[in-house]
Formats: structure tokens, sequence, C-alpha cells
């Protein structure tokens, strides 16, 4: 489980609702493994949606279709389990209001291999627009296509620990993730460990890529008790004590496809 938070002209939180691994923190009615099927059974999503709108920030939400555990894989890839995908998505856009990003991870990528083609992207972006059109879809898929343009995205998305890299003279709607810690995952010693400083994240990267139409998605992993720890809520209220908002940018050209 990961929560990322979105800093810039729209401030807000992504929250990982299904990571490779394919456990669901919704009590998903799909046959798939969730938190319902735990003793602990809360509803995390539903919690994340109510604490983030009560405190004025907008929702997204990360969902992988790669899920090694429902053993959806490259070559692997069965009509059945395109309805599983389906299926959630459609409980995740349904039941929890308004959702104004979809981040979806573990496909058309070079290391999971899953194609567009066996899970197919059209239907899967139709039926997303079909529930919430206003629901924008960003598919962590930036290392396939060039960096100038829209590819299968709303988003175009550049991952940091990757290496992907926004363009100086980039102009189309971005995001940026990157991780607060030292990794995508919690850690114990990150308990004490090292975290990106203020100056990185707000001078370096977050003032940068806002210029450029680009949020900075923040990874802040949480720990075993499902919290984020004190020194990632420290440093996190500093980078917010940092960055002031610059107002209105200007508009985006349009873009033609």
């Amino acid at each position: 489980m990961g929560c990322s938070g979105a800093v810039g002209q729209h401030d807000m939180g992504v929250l990982t609702t299904r990571h490779h691994d394919g456990f669901c923190i919704w009590p998903t009615k799909t046959e798939a493994a969730s938190v319902g099927r735990t003793s602990y059974s809360t509803d995390v999503v539903r919690a994340y949606v109510n604490s983030f709108r009560k405190a004025g920030l907008r929702v997204g939400l990360y969902y992988s279709v790669l899920s090694l555990r429902d053993d959806i894989r490259h070559f692997n890839v069965t009509p059945a389990k395109v309805k599983l995908i389906k299926d959630q998505l459609t409980e995740l856009l349904t039941d929890y209001g308004e959702i104004d990003i979809l981040i979806t991870d573990g496909w058309d990528a070079p290391w999971s291999r899953i194609t567009y083609q066996e899970v197919p992207f059209r239907e899967i972006y139709d039926d997303v627009k079909s529930l919430q059109p206003d629901c924008l879809l960003c598919d962590l898929n930036a290392s396939q296509y060039p960096s100038g343009g829209l590819y299968y995205s709303d988003v175009k998305a550049f991952e940091q620990n990757a290496g992907q890299k926004v363009p100086e003279d980039s102009d189309v709607p971005a995001l940026s993730c990157v991780t607060l810690t030292d990794g995508w995952f919690w850690k114990q010693q990150d308990a004490t460990g090292h975290l990106k400083d203020v100056t990185t994240v707000v001078d370096h990267w977050l003032e940068p890529l806002n210029r450029r139409h680009c949020n900075l998605i923040l990874n802040a992993p949480p720990n075993r008790e499902g919290r984020l720890a004190p020194n990632v809520l420290d440093r996190l209220k500093e980078i917010g004590n940092a960055w002031k908002h610059p107002g209105p940018m200007p508009k985006l050209r349009e873009h033609v496809v």
C-alpha cells in the first residue's frame, strides 16, 4: 500500500488501491484478495476519500493492471482476468464519488510487458469515461513514447526514480513522481533514515515542474501500522510551509491528435 501527494496547481492525494501483488485495500466484491477478507476489514479507500475531501483536497486513485496474485501477466491474460480488472475499476469509480485522476501501472511497460492489446486499452479507457467522464486517466508508460506528446493518457507521467525527466519546454499536462524516502516501499530504517530535503523538493522539483504544467507526486509510504511515520509527517509539513501557491497558470495550447 502506498500514498502519494500531488503538490502543485491542484493539491490532492493518490492512493494505491491495488499494487502489483494484487491485494485490494477496499472490500471488492470480486474473488480477489482484499481487506474485506481479513479480520481488519476496514475500507481504506473509503477512509481516504472521506478524509481528503473533508480537508478540501482532491482525490486520485492508483491501480496496477499487473497482478501477480491474480496471475495477470504477459502471455497469461484471459477474458476472465480482463473482466476482473473492469469489475474492480467499476467499483472504484462507482462507490467512492468523484475521482479526479486514475493512475494505472504495470501496463505497456518494458518490465511488465502486458500490452494494450492483451488488456485492451480502448475498452478500459471507454469504461472509465462512461463511469466518470471528468476523471483523468494517466498510464505510467512514459518510457515507451516520446516525451513531447500524450499517448494513451490524458496526463503525461514521468517517473523521476527511473530517470524520466520532464522536458524544459514541455507544454502537455503532466505529473512527475518521486519518493520522499529512498525507495517506493517502507523499510524499518526509514523511521530514522534519509528523507528528501525541503530545498530539493520545493526549489529544484516542485516550483520548476509547476511552471511546466506538471504536478509533483511525492510518494510517502505508510509504515507497518498503515500510518505515516512522524518524521515523514514532519517533512511533509515543512514542504507545505515552504511552498507558496503562485496563482493560476496560463492555459495550455490545444493538442490535436
